[in-house]
């Protein structure tokens, strides 16, 4: 799993008008833990959560290697992305009577509500559930490290 933090200094009014043209998106689609995006890829069901001083988002992502999953935190906005690949041979000819698992891209964005201690982030995956735990940040001032924790 792919663990990264990037700070963005400044953001234009075209990076802004998309922030907000998502987050009414996400806040107006009422389908949204199904239903595909505008690029193709579903949206796993998510949990957000806050227990004491800690917000944990917790993404179900049953069926998938720990390192097609990437983790991303943008100042204030967590982006989990990734792939789930079909495990049914896709040579054979398949007759399906029910189809709802979601296979290909998917892309989770929450926007966090509380800043949060970057360089105390952590991620787990067990049992098909992606976990991660945001402390919140205690301190008045902003974080500025540079979290880069890419493992190959």
């Amino acid at each position: 799993m792919k663990l990264r933090y990037q700070r963005v200094s400044y953001i234009s009014t075209v990076a802004a008008g998309r922030q907000l043209e998502r987050m009414l998106d996400y806040l107006m689609d009422a389908s949204r833990n199904t239903a595909l995006n505008a690029a193709g890829e579903w949206r796993p069901p998510v949990d957000v959560f806050q227990m004491d001083d800690e917000l944990t988002v917790l993404i179900e992502l049953a069926g998938m290697a720990e390192d097609d999953i990437e983790v991303v935190l943008f100042d204030d906005v967590l982006v989990v992305k990734g792939e789930r690949k079909p495990t049914i041979d896709a040579e054979r000819e398949l007759t399906y009577y029910e189809a709802g698992v979601r296979y290909g891209e998917f892309r989770v964005e929450v926007f966090l509500p509380l800043k949060v201690e970057v360089d105390r982030v952590e991620a787990s995956y067990q049992n098909g559930f992606l976990r991660i735990g945001l402390p919140r940040q205690t301190s008045s001032l902003q974080n500025t490290v540079v979290l880069d924790n890419t493992h190959d």
